[in-house]
């Protein structure tokens, strides 16, 4: 599998269940290596972009909030 690279975005109600670590554990598990790992808070600016191919489904104004 030499040259896959998968993103992984925890979303904010796992970190309030304080769920990082079971989520890390779970992936390394399943074969994942971490190269790299950011912690960022999404503006709605952002959520917006990165959620775009959601617009117009019911449940896009919920992603962006």
């Amino acid at each position: 599998m030499a040259g896959n690279l998968t993103f992984t975005m925890i979303k904010p109600d796992a970190v309030e269940k304080n769920a990082i670590g079971p989520i890390l554990k779970i992936m390394n598990e399943a074969g994942f290596v971490i190269k790299a790992m950011k912690y960022t808070f999404l503006t709605p600016g952002l959520a917006s972009s990165f959620y775009s191919v959601h617009k117009g489904k019911p449940f896009y104004e919920a992603l962006v909030k």
